[in-house]
């Protein structure tokens, strides 16, 4: 957080606990909210939409990213049998949540977020690592 503070001194930046949030200090006043790989940890997911949505300005946008499982990707790990690889239980905190776009989008859009754009990257098209969202707050 450092470093954004330095590249936009400026701004004002907040690291916080979603699920205790100082909402006094900035409820409707950011211009955009961040979330990056934390949604797939997360058990109740939609808290994180509705704390952004709160924190958010009309007009303000939301962006997150979490990693891709789509169709093609899925279907490949299945062939290749590399689902017990790819989904470790031995590892505490890793992903308990796993959104395909459609998913992804449903689950924001009923969180009243408007305007979705999605976008992918890494490895190859339709096996991508991670897609983000952007959706704005109307």
């Amino acid at each position: 957080m450092e470093l954004a503070r330095r590249a936009v001194p400026e701004s004002r930046f907040f690291l916080a606990d979603l699920y205790d949030l100082p909402w006094g200090e900035f409820g409707g006043s950011f211009d955009v909210v961040l979330s990056l790989e934390v949604i797939e940890h997360l058990y109740y997911p939609r808290r994180l939409l509705k704390a952004a949505a709160r924190a958010l300005r009309p007009g303000g946008t939301f962006i997150l990213s979490t990693p891709y499982h789509g169709y093609f990707k899925n279907l490949a790990t299945s062939l290749l049998n590399r689902w017990d690889a790819r989904f470790s239980v031995r590892d505490d905190g890793w992903h308990i949540k796993f959104f395909s776009p459609r998913t992804l989008r449903r689950l924001v859009e009923e969180e009243s977020f408007v305007d979705l754009r999605f976008r992918y990257g890494g490895r190859l098209p339709l096996f991508w690592k991670s897609m983000v969202c952007r959706g704005r707050k109307p």
